[in-house]
């Protein structure tokens, strides 16, 4: 007959080797830049400075979960799939590099700069929804506008509603999508820049006005 003291003690033991093989381990994502076709028609534009920021993102998302959309009142917080940073830091730095890719005539850098820099247009963004669904599918929806030098006027604003679906729907395909979202974003960010008319110059960047 086992005594049962050391009746116990097994018990123990093996609740404790249970839960060691039943620990999910925790995956960490990073959003990256993504390459999308290449426009046609673009020869250039405006050697310009262009300062993007503030970003906001809305408070659900300020978390180390990922969020995964349910239904339009419902989203599920991932406990065992996190991002690897921040989103407030990662979304702003490759929706930067994102937009330097559509417009290498530009520079484009965060704002405020580090350095002191003369900006030439700041472009404000304003995150309503940025997560993906059960099937794949990420959604980024954004209010944005483009502000002249000093901040002081604004040149342009409009609403970004972008799609964006997974290669695979598995967790990094879900992720992939969601990169791809910031990517069209910063393509619809990018045109409305170049659209832009300056002073004193054609009604568009890189484009020219009629002649007889």
């Amino acid at each position: 007959m086992i005594p049962p003291a050391f009746a116990r003690c097994l018990i123990v033991l093996l609740a404790i080797g249970i839960a060691g093989c039943s620990t999910q381990e925790t995956r960490h994502y990073t959003l990256a830049p993504v390459g999308l076709p290449a426009k046609i028609g673009i020869t250039g534009g405006p050697a310009i400075t262009v300062g993007v920021g503030p970003v906001r993102l809305p408070d659900y998302l300020d978390r180390p979960e990922i969020a995964i959309r349910l239904s339009d009142y419902t989203v599920d917080l991932l406990t065992f799939e996190h991002w690897a940073a921040p989103l407030d830091q990662q979304f702003p730095r490759v929706l930067i590099t994102n937009m330097q890719a559509e417009m290498p005539f530009a520079r484009v850098i965060g704002f405020p700069p580090v350095q002191p820099t003369p900006v030439d247009v700041q472009v404000e963004v304003d995150v309503q929804q940025f997560d993906v669904d059960v099937a794949g599918t990420a959604v980024l929806i954004a209010n944005w506008q483009l502000r002249g030098p000093g901040g002081q006027s604004i040149l342009s604003s409009a609403q970004a509603q972008v799609m964006a679906n997974a290669k695979e729907n598995t967790m990094p395909g879900r992720v992939g999508a969601l990169s791809e979202a910031v990517a069209k974003l910063a393509r619809a960010l990018s045109d409305a820049v170049v659209a832009l008319p300056p002073k004193g110059a054609p009604p568009a960047f890189g484009q020219r006005p009629n002649t007889p």
